[in-house]
């Protein structure tokens, strides 16, 4: 997987969490921790989970989600599946 399609999965991670909690693109950052800095609960989680899987056409466990604790680690955790596809 290249840099770009990185970037790609970046910018649309990036997209659905600000959507999902109504806040700027601009306010996230990759280190930025899922509970303690954009204090997403499990409903939030649920839907951000449920919006990546329908773009990027994957299936993502409660168990998978439950164990990203960084937008950075959402995005390539992404990456990774999506580059074994």
């Amino acid at each position: 997987m290249g840099f770009t399609d990185r970037d790609k999965i970046k910018k649309t991670v990036i997209e659905i969490v600000a959507a999902v909690l109504d806040i700027p693109e601009a306010d996230i950052s990759e280190d930025m921790e899922l509970d303690a800095d954009l204090r997403i609960d499990s409903l939030a989680l649920y839907e951000i989970v449920v919006e990546a899987e329908d773009r990027f056409s994957m299936r993502i466990s409660n168990d998978e989600a439950d164990g990203l604790n960084t937008v950075g680690e959402a995005i390539d955790f992404i990456a990774g599946r999506a580059g074994r596809g």
